[in-house]
């Protein structure tokens, strides 16, 4: 029963996830459900409520405006979830996969820091994967998928060094 609900959930999102626009377009929709759902229960101006949804989603976190009834701060949670941990990830994924698409108009040196940038933070995701992994079996949570590129440790592969660029030795 729920793979046949999620699976055609998970091919949905899958979907959705694949063009920018339908992100942007989740994103501004979510906002502006977000700002209604808050003036109606807080009894927020709109202005108030749109800032609020302003910096919930960019997580920035003022704390001027911050539901108040137990309704609004229960339906704050999945806009927010929705924002940090979908659109503002797959977002950034558009835009590192934009970069690699057209990698030849940056230089070589703009290249190294990227493929630096990026390593560093597939190692930092993974570190992360790994820590709720070992939480979720302390929690009991047992059927895990396994850690995917882990060596016999146990600990998540680290991301590879970049091979020498032969072309630009050769340049030098």
């Amino acid at each position: 029963m729920l793979r046949t609900v999620l699976g055609p959930l998970a091919r949905f999102i899958v979907a959705m996830t694949s063009r920018l626009y339908w992100v942007l377009l989740a994103y501004v929709i979510t906002r502006a459900i977000a700002v209604l759902v808050m003036m109606k229960l807080e009894g927020w101006k709109p202005v108030e409520a749109y800032w609020w949804g302003e910096v919930s989603s960019l997580t920035i976190g003022y704390g001027d405006y911050a539901p108040k009834s137990t309704t609004g701060r229960l339906l704050a949670g999945p806009f927010q979830f929705f924002w940090v941990f979908y659109c503002g990830p797959a977002i950034i994924g558009h835009v590192v996969a934009f970069l690699f698409r057209n990698i030849h108009i940056l230089t070589h040196s703009e290249q190294e820091w990227l493929f630096r940038v990026t390593g560093i933070v597939y190692d930092w995701v993974r570190w992360m994967v790994l820590v709720l992994q070992k939480i979720a079996l302390k929690l009991g949570v047992s059927d895990l998928p396994p850690l995917p590129h882990a060596d016999g440790s146990g600990l998540p592969r680290l991301c590879p060094e970049q091979a020498p660029d032969t072309d630009f030795a050769e340049q030098v």
